[in-house]
């Protein structure tokens, strides 16, 4: 992870706007100008040019092109860097704890680890919502019988022989994660199935269930998708596609 220099970059970008939004107000005005004089109206007609004309239009031009080229680069770097995605507070805060524990840099030179809201993960993959959370766990409770079952093994060879430093298995983490998922989505769906089919109710009962189900489901789909509408939307549609199914079979054997 690395430094995203937001601030920078948006203030770089405003100063840029201001120059630029300058220049197009010159422009304005000399084309308005020449628009009104016979003589320079040729500068609106034409883009031929000669040494010994006016130059001050391909002046003002040449200005806008370099200052709309160095805008245009920082916005795109600007853009990327912000599309990279933040990574996980236990990074940065572990990654702070090394720089302030081992001081590797001269005082002064550290100083940015200190924006931790302007860190930018270069991982390049798509933040798993399960794994996370087990890696949230294990950073958080030392002694959770998770950590032990995904620590790596002692013959394991590690980057480091430094006892303070504690590996785990990506490959473990991803069973965990994984395991989890599964249970969780096989007891989404099965708790309302056997209450539908187990618990004698009236209609509208039922009615309220699936509902409360359906709504429950879409909550747990619009956290680990990250809000993604379209991941929602298909998700949850399936999953009541199934609950009205088995709430159709069985609604017909249910007192009214």
């Amino acid at each position: 992870m690395h430094r995203g220099f937001k601030y920078c970059h948006n203030r770089v970008l405003l100063l840029l706007e201001v120059q630029i939004t300058e220049l197009e107000k010159e422009l304005y005005k000399l084309d308005k100008a020449d628009s009104a004089d016979p003589s320079k109206a040729w500068r609106l007609k034409s883009t031929k040019y000669e040494e010994n004309w006016d130059a001050t239009q391909e002046k003002l031009i040449d200005k806008l092109i370099s200052k709309l080229k160095v805008y245009g680069e920082i916005l795109r770097n600007q853009v990327f860097l912000q599309e990279l995605g933040k990574p996980p507070s236990r990074n940065h805060r572990s990654y702070f704890n090394w720089h302030w524990t081992n001081k590797p840099l001269t005082k002064g030179y550290y100083d940015y680890i200190f924006h931790d809201s302007d860190f930018v993960t270069t991982s390049g993959k798509r933040p798993n919502y399960c794994e996370e959370l087990i890696r949230d766990h294990i950073s958080s409770w030392p002694g959770s019988p998770i950590r032990r079952i995904v620590k790596e093994s002692e013959k394991t060879k590690k980057p480091t022989t430094d006892s303070r430093f504690t590996f785990f298995s990506a490959t473990a983490e991803r069973g965990v994660s994984r395991f989890f998922l599964v249970s969780s989505i096989m007891l989404i769906l099965m708790i309302p199935v056997f209450l539908l089919f187990l618990l004698p109710m009236s209609h509208l009962l039922m009615a309220v269930t699936t509902a409360a189900f359906i709504f429950l489901f879409a909550l747990i789909m619009c956290v680990v998708t990250e809000g993604k509408v379209y991941e929602v939307f298909v998700g949850t549609a399936t999953y009541g596609a199934v609950l009205i199914m088995f709430l159709g079979n069985i609604s017909q054997n249910s007192p009214g």
